[in-house]
């Protein structure tokens, strides 16, 4: 089993789970109202990271900046599109985390994030 990957921003501490950015805050709230969220104790599938990591390798390159139109949650439907499976937020946070991008939750008991991503082609479709 590979390490847990966890990021610090926003005096949190996040940790990379198959749902996406855990907090410690977010797991205590989903606990007080007896939310079962068994993916915030689950690491990325492997194989959805491998294609997340494909899709950002094909159509993403960093930018200075966070790119404020496009959630980790909206790019994960456009890599399904365009892989024709599903992967989770996790995956694709992990695959961007993994390929250098910078990670900003979007807020602290939030699951989402934003990425220092631009596109080098339209990301869009099912063009695999």
């Amino acid at each position: 089993m590979s390490k847990r990957v966890k990021i610090e921003s926003q005096g949190y501490t996040y940790e990379i789970t198959s749902e996406g950015l855990v907090t410690e805050q977010l797991r205590r709230h989903y606990q007080k109202n007896d939310s079962n969220r068994p993916g915030f104790d689950e690491q990325p599938d492997p194989e959805q990271v491998r294609i997340c990591e494909d899709w950002l390798a094909t159509f993403g390159k960093p930018r200075k900046t966070f790119n404020r139109q496009s959630y980790s949650y909206s790019l994960k439907h456009t890599i399904e599109r365009w892989a024709g499976r599903y992967v989770t937020n996790g995956a694709f946070l992990l695959a961007a985390h993994r390929a250098g991008y910078k990670i900003q939750p979007e807020s602290p008991l939030g699951l989402n994030g934003l990425i220092n991503i631009s596109f080098t082609r339209k990301a869009g479709g099912s063009e695999r």
